[in-house]
């Protein structure tokens, strides 16, 4: 830590080519003290900070600790709550005059009639300067070089050139001589084995080009009988280990020169299965991609605001130094970022949108699959319901399904769970492999409004990982198949699902298949009521006799009826 003080400055404009350069370096002149100090901060890379000797009785600075619940005002009059262990620059009466490394204090900022100035230069710690300005926020020019480490024995040789500046373009009078805390930085011996550089290398350099690359770089070398003591200069603080010297030996040889050989591929049961899950999420992308889908990446991150309008549950982890305004804590579900992307894609006739990521819900952090559907999907086809709608949405999902060997099968929305955010007349839980996963539905219309998106737009959200099937083989069946067909009566309240398995349950040993083929409502079906058809399809290890289909089949009509429900005769 170095202080050098000066009086008599005229503290106006500084000279025009000073604040050319200035500008140049998109630095904005201020003064010739402020700009002095940028200047030589450029020019050299340590930072500096004047304070107005009014300000200092009996010309003291201390760098000190904040103490508990301490509060900095800046020069900007900005306020910052301080914490233990920020590091901070005081006067004799305690006063803070800056907040070390970051930014200056109210307390002792040069004004417009200051002349008699006091300037500091120094070497802060990287770590501290970083937490500090990162929790406060003030991302300075200042901080952003010591984060990034400086020259240790810098600060007198930045003192003095200031302290020049001043003198020839401002009147100033330079007190003699320096206070200085601290001792110089030596740095430590590094031991640099060539050979060890070559075989890290894979390539041959001569001891003799290890040397004279390394002195390029200003360091001291030592021949011990063929191992290299290096002393790096004080300006390379990121030197700290052999393998450093080694990679600026290679940048000034030719990363060119360097050559083409393929990494051993070791086996270790410790490595085994480790890109399981990476494949399991590449197999989901592969499947939505291939039916139209288009993969969206969007930040972790989101806002109060942002959770209310799309009625998700608010941010639970709250960040400590947000990047922005609007991405203030970790998001807990992705459809919001999914509505973000179909309105900055409004313009588009239609989307088919998915996302794989972590959200955040009080529950704990898990991955989620998102998928987002809306607008008209085939506005030329000559066949109704491709257009769009829930149901095309349905069966864009059962085909990505189908494609990773699974069954998707919708079911209310169970008594306990609500989905505010969906229609309340079109949604229901996911169940993957009999296993409820998440919800899906229509946005609901007041969400829909609230994010500006007109006409119908649809959503699915899961959580990973999904159940796995339990695979099973069987040979192909070398009988033929009978056909029947059934058209079921069925009140509006009664899910497509219940009649399914209550045909399942009750169909018989040789049942296979149950596809529906037609639903309908109108004359002469009664009101609030409506048909199902669906075809059975029957085989077994023998060729069935229409006997036996008989009797499994009226089995089955016995039960439908039993259960409250019609059979629909014509």
């Amino acid at each position: 830590f170095v202080a050098r003080r000066a009086t008599g400055v005229q503290n106006g404009p500084s000279p025009l080519h000073l604040q050319r350069r200035l500008l140049l370096c998109g630095q904005r002149p201020i003064n010739l003290v402020v700009d002095a100090s940028n200047y030589v901060m450029l020019e050299l890379g340590q930072p500096t900070a004047f304070y107005d000797d009014r300000d200092l009785p009996q010309r003291s600075l201390k760098v000190t600790l904040a103490n508990e619940n301490e509060i900095a005002k800046t020069l900007d009059g900005a306020e910052y709550p301080l914490e233990v262990g920020d590091l901070l620059i005081r006067n004799a009466t305690h006063q803070i005059v800056g907040i070390a490394g970051t930014k200056g204090g109210w307390v002792g900022r040069i004004q417009e009639d200051s002349s008699d100035v006091v300037l500091e230069a120094a070497h802060f710690d990287p770590i501290m300067i970083r937490k500090t300005s990162g929790r406060l926020g003030l991302k300075t020019d200042a901080a952003y070089r010591f984060e990034r480490g400086t020259d240790p024995n810098l600060p007198l040789w930045a003192a003095n050139r200031i302290m020049e500046l001043l003198e020839r373009h401002g009147g100033a009078s330079v007190v003699q001589g320096f206070a200085r805390a601290g001792t110089l930085y030596d740095p430590p011996l590094l031991s640099l084995d060539p050979q060890y550089c070559r075989d890290l290398l894979g390539m041959d350099i001569h001891t003799a080009e290890i040397e004279g690359n390394l002195a390029r770089l200003g360091c001291e070398i030592i021949d011990e009988g063929g191992l290299l003591r290096v002393k790096p200069p004080t300006w390379r603080v990121d030197l700290q280990i052999p393998e450093d010297l080694i990679e600026e030996v290679a940048r000034l040889h030719g990363f060119h020169e360097l050559p083409e050989t393929l990494p051993p591929l070791l086996e270790h049961s410790d490595n085994m299965g480790a890109d399981l899950e990476a494949q399991k999420r590449n197999r989901l992308k592969t499947a939505l991609t291939g039916l139209g889908f288009s993969e969206v990446v969007s930040y972790s991150f989101s806002n109060d605001e942002e959770a209310s309008n799309a009625r998700a549950e608010l941010p639970n982890i709250k960040l400590k130094n947000p990047l922005t305004a609007d991405r203030t804590g970790m998001r807990t579900a992705l459809y919001p970022s999914l509505l973000n992307a179909a309105v900055t894609n409004s313009a588009e006739k239609s989307l088919l949108l998915f996302e794989l990521g972590r959200v955040f819900p009080l529950s704990g952090e898990v991955e989620h699959l998102g998928v987002l559907m809306r607008g008209t999907l085939a506005p030329s086809s000559w066949t109704k319901g491709l257009e769009g709608g829930f149901f095309v949405f349905k069966a864009l999902l059962e085909s990505f399904a189908a494609k990773l060997g699974a069954t998707l099968e919708l079911r209310p929305l169970e008594t306990n769970q609500s989905a505010v955010h969906l229609h309340p007349g079109i949604c229901g839980n996911v169940f993957w492999n009999g296993q409820n996963a998440g919800v899906i539905g229509a946005v609901h219309p007041a969400v829909a409004q609230k994010w500006g998106l007109k006409g119908e737009t649809f959503i699915l959200e899961l959580t990973l990982p999904l159940a796995n099937q339990s695979w099973t083989f069987a040979d192909p069946s070398r009988q033929p198949a009978a056909l029947r067909d059934l058209a079921i009566i069925a009140p509006l309240g009664v899910a497509y699902s219940e009649m399914l398995e209550l045909i399942h349950t009750h169909g018989g040993p040789s049942l296979e298949s149950v596809d529906v083929f037609d639903v309908y409502q109108g004359i002469p079906i009664a009101e609030g009521s409506r048909s199902v058809g669906v075809k059975l399809t029957y085989r077994s290890s023998h060729t069935l006799t229409s006997e036996e289909i008989e009797h499994d089949f009226l089995e089955l009509i016995g039960q439908i009826k039993a259960a409250g429900l019609g059979i629909r005769e014509a």
